[in-house]
């Protein structure tokens, strides 16, 4: 195998390599200029097959790790060879949390919800919710920053991946990636913008990216008003629903609510540091806690 650092990679041919081997966007370059520190691409010897691993550098050690706002990276095209690759990740990256599409026969399993199209099948809660929120109406504007503001003020208190870091990222990902076909949904409740929702539209589906409402508004099924808006506008485009996951219960539970159905992916996780440097981490985590 080989490696090539992202800033010598010709990103217009890896693009169109992803896109003919019918990838999925996380693997593209701009979103990896978005959302990861660093980056480089792992080939099989032909260069008939390979996959971005977006990393860090923590202490002098190579950490690989799944970039923001990317739910896995892959393996795109020919020559995936499961042991091969997790062995040569583990010499080159001593450290890694990385989620991935391919099956590796091994690694923890992991979900995320996907509507199929015209599977559409709402439970009681969805319906209860829907019913509340029928006098919010939605607009389809750019707002982000006021999206951004209330990100930092309504999610961060509720998810921990909400944080400066991540918010920059995504604010890089929404503003410096046209190409991506980023767009949002807005609620409004009496003339009062009150949250939104981020979007990305893709060749068979619509993806999920991020959104929040305010609290008010949330309780009285805000959140479910605008997924209901954007599996509409799926359906209506001939494509399915990609809600980006979760893994966390009450998340997957709400995705689920619309009908949802899990799909398996694989995350995968070692050590090698020094014992130094895992005292150090384990010092850090002690410290925040």
């Amino acid at each position: 195998m080989q490696v090539e650092e992202s800033h010598s990679l010709n990103k217009t041919e890896w693009d169109a390599f992803v896109q003919l081997h019918n990838g999925t966007l996380f693997n593209l370059s701009a979103y990896l200029d978005a959302t990861a520190e660093h980056w480089l691409v792992i080939w099989n010897e032909q260069k008939t097959g390979g996959i971005p691993i977006s990393y860090t550098i923590k202490a002098g050690q190579l950490v690989a790790v799944t970039p923001f706002f990317a739910r896995y990276l892959e393996w795109v095209g020919a020559g995936f060879d499961p042991k091969a690759l997790f062995d040569f990740l583990q010499q080159h990256f001593a450290v890694g949390d990385l989620n991935v599409k391919n099956d590796f026969g091994f690694g923890e399993k992991k979900h995320f919800q996907m509507l199929a199209l015209n599977d559409l099948s709402l439970n009681q809660q969805a319906k209860r919710s829907l019913k509340k929120a029928t006098s919010f109406t939605i607009s389809s504007e750019d707002r982000f920053e006021e999206l951004n503001t209330l990100l930092q003020s309504e999610l961060a208190k509720r998810v921990s991946s909400i944080n400066a870091l991540s918010l920059m990222k995504l604010e890089a990902l929404v503003k410096q990636t046209s190409d991506l076909k980023i767009k949002q949904l807005n609620l409004w409740n009496e003339g009062q913008w009150c949250g939104a929702v981020l979007y990305i539209e893709a060749a068979d589906h619509l993806l999920y990216l991020k959104g929040t409402v305010k609290a008010e508004e949330r309780k009285n099924g805000g959140m479910y008003r605008l997924i209901y808006q954007l599996i509409q506008l799926a359906f209506e485009s001939n494509k399915h629903l990609d809600f980006g996951g979760s893994n966390v219960e009450n998340v997957r539970r709400f995705n689920c609510s619309f009908g949802a159905k899990d799909v398996e992916y694989t995350s995968l996780s070692w050590n090698h540091a020094p014992a130094w440097w895992k005292g150090l981490r384990w010092l850090k985590s002690r410290l925040r806690n």
